[in-house]
């Protein structure tokens, strides 16, 4: 993995990605070289001997203006360009990292509702609960700590020790040695910090499985024989995660550290350099005061680039499972779209072997046609959710076929299948929220359409009884209690899945 795959990754998400990061790295670059010029306006303060000719003409545009007043104008016009280029490049970063963040999560929706079944389910909600938060946010970081902020550091070194070079050539070779030896302890750091953070990323993973688990099962396992054992097993994982944690900060610290005894002691070297040379060779003022300054800067602008070697590492772990919670873009259905109605729905000798060969049905045909309703029955595991899954086309046949007035099922796009198959489980399907939230799904829906819609469904009288309303909440028991005979809760529980507790429309 490399930042071309990332690249292709970000570019498939977003058609406009680099268009966009040309424009970010351009106002980037723009303030990189405002900062690297900022103190020469020292030489119309301090001017060497000779005065250098633009000192000269710039005295010639502007005569009646003293050598202070000039330093204190460009000093100005610096600072205000700085400002400027650099908020319009924060902005126009974060606006393209929230862009790219925004469709990368519209992705992973997408292919949870739209990609293989089986697939969906292998992934684990960790690792897509991963993906959703953590895994986007460190693309966010990737181009705006490694892709814009450590190529514009490592440019604003280069001009640093270039302009260096030229006013004192012994500075700029100290400054060079500097970041040679820095790089190579970024180097050190990356390559120390790799299997950890894997491990850690892994560790998180797990957690976020198990955690999301014992949410959903909390009542289940309160009030079980196993509710001890999934404790002891939810605080070893914290521990696990601890543990990497501490070491990755530690390891941290020491790095950062390092970085700054460096800075320090080649500070302190050019400072005597500069020293012991004054009685031999007279130096300006000016020279001393703009190598402190680039000095001061060597630091921010090696941090940048030692945090982009890290940075690549969570890249390379974030495109891995990114790529897996994305999935591919659908292929284009080759077949003519299928028309809104079929008279008969046949399955010819179908058959399925799981993983290992073994059949799980066999020889299994079928003719149903319009107006006809078929029930199948069976003890639990004899093959009907299988027969479903078949008939929707999220597993596809061993062998036999399944046909729509003569046509394969696999001719059918998924818009097709959604079209006419529906599928109605036992339990409902809703999400944690209020009724009116289930009931819109992200709707704005007017006072007028609400009371039209609820008399339409026979809602009225049930939704005007609740105490609460449409703010009414729902609840994960609200899917077990058709099949309760009694059922205990704090707060009113309506199911959307069943006519006996929300059809009614006396209250």
């Amino acid at each position: 993995m490399s930042l071309a795959a990332i690249d292709q990754l970000l570019l498939t998400t977003d058609r406009a990605y680099r268009r966009r990061l040309f424009v970010c790295l351009l106002l980037a670059a723009g303030q990189t070289l405002l900062v690297v010029l900022r103190p020469l306006p020292l030489q119309l303060l301090l001017p060497p001997d000779p005065v250098p000719a633009w000192i000269i003409q710039a005295h010639a545009l502007l005569p009646s203006l003293s050598s202070l007043a000039l330093f204190l104008l460009f000093i100005a016009a610096l600072e205000f360009s700085v400002f400027g280029v650099r908020v319009t490049e924060e902005n126009a970063s974060t606006r393209l990292s929230e862009r790219l963040i925004r469709r990368l999560r519209a992705r992973i929706a997408r292919h949870l509702l739209r990609g293989p079944a089986q697939e969906i389910a292998d992934l684990g909600v960790g690792r897509v609960v991963a993906a959703a938060t953590g895994d986007v946010e460190t693309v966010q970081r990737l181009i705006k700590d490694v892709v814009i902020g450590a190529t514009l550091a490592l440019v604003q070194l280069v001009l640093m020790v270039g302009v260096l070079t030229l006013l004192h050539p012994p500075l700029g070779l100290v400054l060079l040695v500097e970041i040679l030896l820095l790089s190579a302890l970024i180097a050190l750091y990356a390559r120390w910090r790799k299997l950890a953070f894997l491990a850690q990323m892994k560790n998180q993973e797990n957690f976020l499985t198990w955690i999301t688990g014992l949410q959903q099962r909390s009542l289940d396992l309160r009030f079980g024989v196993a509710r001890g054992w999934f404790f002891r097993r939810t605080l070893a994982l914290i521990r696990a995660m601890n543990r990497r944690g501490l070491l990755l900060w530690h390891r941290q610290t020491l790095y950062f550290a390092a970085i700054d005894l460096f800075v320090a002691l080649a500070s302190a070297a050019c400072l005597v350099m500069l020293f012991l040379e004054s009685d031999s060779e007279p130096k300006t003022l000016a020279t001393v005061l703009i190598f402190l300054y680039y000095a001061a800067l060597v630091f921010p602008c090696l941090a940048k680039i030692g945090e982009a070697a890290p940075l690549l590492i969570d890249g390379r772990n974030a495109y891995e499972r990114l790529s897996l919670t994305l999935g591919d873009d659908p292929a284009a259905n080759s077949h003519p779209p299928a028309p809104k109605s079929f008279e008969t729905l046949t399955l010819e000798n179908l058959g399925l072997q799981d993983a290992e060969g073994k059949w799980l049905m066999r020889n299994v045909s079928l003719t149903i046609r319009a107006g006809e309703q078929v029930a199948l029955f069976g003890e639990s595991g004899s093959g009907k959710s299988t027969l479903f899954a078949l008939l929707l086309g999220v597993q596809t046949p061993t062998e036999g076929r399944i046909l729509l007035d003569g046509r394969t099922l696999e001719t059918l796009s998924l818009a097709d299948r959604k079209r006419l198959f529906m599928l109605h489980r036992s339990n409902g399907v809703f999400f944690p929220g209020t009724v009116a939230e289930n009931i819109a799904l992200g709707r704005d829906l007017s006072a007028a359409h609400w009371e039209e819609l609820l008399i339409a469904c026979g809602l009225a009288g049930r939704i005007a009884a609740a105490p609460q309303g449409l703010a009414t909440r729902m609840a994960r028991a609200a899917s077990r209690s058709a099949r309760a005979k009694a059922s205990a809760s704090p707060s009113p529980v309506p199911s959307l899945a069943t006519r006996r507790f929300c059809c009614s429309t006396k209250p």
